[in-house]
């Protein structure tokens, strides 16, 4: 299944569940906010596992809150990526600093 059928699946089990008639844009944000910090303690575990159902978990919630504003998975990493591909910077202390401007 492709990226973009997945993400329709994703849709319709929200709208099944009500996620959109009873949740707002704030609340579905919140929980974008609970699943990366539980993804964040997968990886502090360095559960491979874990991290592979939080990761998904954050993006189903991702999904679920960028739908209201018409855009998708697709569109914003695209989005990011043109950004980032004419960025310049340098790694320190293992970050990624980019240059100002």
């Amino acid at each position: 299944m492709s990226i973009e059928e997945t993400e329709q699946q994703v849709l319709r089990w929200a709208y099944d569940r009500g996620i959109f008639a009873e949740s707002t844009e704030v609340t579905r944000w919140e929980k974008f906010l609970e699943e990366v910090g539980e993804l964040g303690d997968a990886i502090c575990q360095a559960d491979i596992d874990e991290i592979k159902l939080e990761a998904g978990d954050v993006l189903v919630t991702m999904i679920n809150g960028l739908h209201p504003y018409g855009l998708d998975l697709e569109t914003c990493l695209w989005a990011a990526y043109e950004k980032i591909s004419k960025r310049t910077g340098k790694m320190v202390d293992g970050m990624f600093v980019k240059d100002k401007k």
